[in-house]
Order: C-alpha cells, then structure tokens, then sequence
C-alpha cells in the first residue's frame, strides 16, 4: 500500500516530484487567468491583489510547469481566515510562517496533476517576485541568461528543490535589486488602494446607528466600532485612566476587578475602560468612572485637543467603519463644556484635517431637515417597555447643565433644539469648508443604500 503525501520524507516527496523543465507554453497564462478567476470568487469581497509570478509569467524561457501565484492581502485582514478559505477550495497549506503561508494543488499520490499551482500568500508590500518578473520581461537577453542558468542546474539537483532554488538566489536577488531601484515603488504605492474608513455622523436622531448596522452587513469583513466600543479614535463612553487610576478603581471595586479587567485596554502610559458596557447595580460606580473620560470638560482645551489629535495621528488602519468618532462627541464638548467659538472649532478641524491627510477614509453625514422630528423618534425608540424615557432625560441634563447651556439658559427641548440648530449649522460648514471632498451627504431616513454604496 502506498504512503499518503503527509507520510512521506521530504525526500520521497522530491523523488515523487522532481524538477522539470519544459519550453515556455502559453496555456500558462490561461491557466492562471481561469485559477485567479475561482480564488476571486472563492474569497468575494476582500480586498486583495492577485499575481501571476515565477517562471511561467516570464515570457518565451523555459520552466518548471507550475503556474505560482502571489496573493497580497491587507494587513487588517486576517491571514489564517483566507488560508482557510482557500483550504476549503481544494488547496494544501505546506508551510506557514506569520506573515507568510504557502499552499498548493495538484500534487497527487501518483505525481503532478495536469495543472499545478504553488500560491503564495503575503501581507501587501511583500512582493519582491513581481519587481523581478518585470525585469525580466523588460530585458529578453537577462531572461536568456536565467533560463540557461536554470537549465544548467536541472539535472543536477532534479530531486533536491530547496538546493535547486538556492543555487538561483543569488541571480534572482541581483536583478530584483535592480528592478526596485529603476521601477522604484511601482506596487507599493500605485497598484494598491487601500479600503477606505467610514465616519458615520449625523445629529442626534438621525439614524447613524441603523446606518452603522446597515453598512456592516453590506462589508461584512469591515471592523466595526460603535459608541461604547473601545476605538483607535474615539474615547466616548470610555474612561482615560493613568496605571496609578487603574490600580485605585480596582482597589475601590474589588467585586467588579474581574468585569473591569476584561473591558480594559492598556494603550502606552494609559488605560481605556469601557465601563458603559459593565451592568452593575454597584452605587455611584458609572458616575465615578464617567468622572475619566475625555469629554464633558474633565479635561482643558488644549489637553482635549492633544489626546484627540494624536490617537488620530497613530491610527493608520483600514476596512473600519466608526458610529459618531468624528464629529458628534468631539463637538459637543466643545461647544458645551469648552465654550468654544465656532471659528476655534473651524480651526481644530483645519488640523485635524491635516492629520487625515493620506489616510483612506470618508465621512457620511446624514443630514437632517426636521430636527424636532428626528428628537420625537428617539425619545420614543429610547423609552423602556412601559414607556419610560431613558434617553431625553440624560441628554437634558447633559445640556442644561453645561457651562454653554447655563449661560445661554439653554431649558427643556427649546433649549435643545436651539443647541442642535447651532451644531447642525457649524458641522454643515466644517464640511463644506474642510471635508467637503471626502464627505457623502445623504438625508437622513430618506436615502437607499444601495445608492451610497457605489459612492463610496
């Protein structure tokens, strides 16, 4: 009885598959095109860049018949989630290191399949075989002299691969040195775009949320954040709180160091609790917590403006869409609890405009035209079962408490509509003075998605 590959020595591997080399064949490409086209489908909707590489893609030398194909992939996309895929679609993982895997098919009990394929899978970024491939294609008479270098250690080393590959190193290594230096950073830089971000805002009433969750399933493989989450950006809902803070609110909450762990992140010298999402009937334990965050003018304008411009300036991912991160929160308090003149507020977004400045990213605003409309609809979504308002009590507070609401004597849903006036107006302009190329206006509750998707 014959062994199965998995049983066999490297040895008997290379026995059973040895190094052969035949005249260049166009089918080659063929064979690529038609293989891309079911990894494409097999991996729908993610964002990748698929290549054919290796000798077979080099034009008119002879090669092994083996059609290899590099698949680059974003760094925020999880490596071993498309290894599985592609496991399910008939490949074979052979080696695995973390931030490269390698997987075949065609390799049979009996020998090579008619078709063969090697697949490399990488992060973007590691491509070196294309910048080669190019070269090679460019200049036919350096193509010649590695095809006469491969022809020359084929015998030799027919059943020993690893040696094979090495003994091409160091002419393969020459010339990729030479394509980088005269395509210079041609897939580093042009080929690949990368997934945008999406900044979900609106006023209160709008329907970011439902537009979050909307957005989420039609991207299904986008990281989501929330109010409440911990975010890259975003500090709402969260408290800021230094090691010493830390170790005191556990100190002060033993029955609830275990909850508090769990929905901390440590980031550098600081650590985010999300404490909103702790259910506790513990006293006095949210109010106390709500006393570290960011906002509600816990923090003076310009330490405000330093956390949020360099959580900005760190964040440098992709395929993320965020529930009210960039205007909503950061622009209440400022004009609630900073005090703040519209034209301070201008000029922060002028920076952090700049911050943005090369990052994929869009913002869109759900523009609302009837504002006391959009209150009454909350009011009642955010009620209890016996019809308790939960939500307009806190947002009452939340504003007629703030230094701006006293001063202004900002009362009851007037005093509200008046402040949402305001804001609406000011975040039209920081739009249309600063974002308007990277900003989508729909109108709020009345728009199709299947319209915005194509915008964005």
């Amino acid at each position: 009885m014959s062994k199965s590959l998995s049983e066999m020595t490297l040895e008997e591997l290379w026995e059973l598959f040895p190094i052969i080399l035949s005249e260049h064949k166009s089918c080659w490409r063929d064979w690529y095109e038609e293989e891309k086209q079911k990894i494409t489908a097999l991996l729908c909707g993610r964002d990748l860049r698929i290549n054919h590489i290796g000798s077979t893609a080099i034009n008119n030398i002879w090669a092994k018949p083996i059609v290899d194909i590099l698949i680059e992939i974003p760094i925020s996309i999880s490596m071993a989630d498309i290894k599985e895929k592609l496991v399910s679609g008939g490949y074979i993982c052979m080696s695995e290191e973390e931030n490269r895997k390698s997987l075949n098919k065609g390799y049979t009990d009996q020998g090579f399949a008619e078709r063969v394929f090697h697949l490399h899978l990488r992060y973007y970024g590691d491509n070196d075989e294309l910048y080669f491939r190019d070269y090679m294609n460019n200049n036919p008479v350096l193509a010649g002299e590695y095809e006469k270098l491969k022809i020359s250690l084929w015998k030799k080393y027919e059943h020993n691969r690893d040696a094979y590959t090495n003994a091409k190193s160091a002419f393969v290594e020459k010339y990729t040195r030479c394509a980088k230096m005269e395509y210079e950073n041609r897939y580093e830089t042009t080929s690949h775009v990368r997934r945008r971000n999406y900044f979900v805002e609106g006023l209160q009433g709008a329907g970011k949320t439902t537009l979050v969750q909307k957005l989420s399933d039609k991207l299904s493989d986008y990281k989501v954040f929330r109010e409440g989450d911990f975010s890259p950006v975003e500090l709402a809902w969260c408290a800021y709180v230094t090691e010493e803070q830390y170790n005191n609110v556990l100190k002060n909450y033993p029955s609830l160091s275990a909850e508090i762990k769990e929905k901390t992140v440590e980031e550098e010298n600081h650590r985010i609790i999300c404490y909103t999402q702790i259910l506790t009937d513990v006293p006095d334990f949210h109010k106390n917590l709500e006393k570290f965050e960011i906002y509600n003018g816990n923090l003076d304008k310009e330490s405000f403006e330093n956390v949020i411009f360099e959580r900005f300036r760190k964040w440098n991912e992709e395929g993320q869409i965020f529930e009210c991160s960039i205007f909503q929160n950061i622009i209440e308090n400022q004009i609630l609890y900073l005090m703040m003149t519209d034209d301070e507020i201008l000029d922060f977004y002028k920076r952090l405009e700049k911050i943005l400045t090369d990052k994929p990213y869009k913002i869109i605003y759900l523009d609302m035209d009837d504002i006391p409309g959009g209150i009454d609809i909350i009011r009642k979504e955010r009620s209890d079962d016996k019809g308790n308002e939960l939500w307009y009590p806190l947002m009452m507070k939340y504003v007629e408490e703030s230094p701006y609401g006293k001063e202004h004597a900002l009362r009851g849903l007037e005093g509200l509509l008046m402040h949402l006036e305001r804001r609406k107006a000011l975040e039209h302009r920081i739009v249309d003075e600063i974002f308007k190329e990277n900003t989508i206006v729909v109108k709020s509750k009345n728009y199709i998605l299947n319209d915005i998707v194509p915008l964005l």
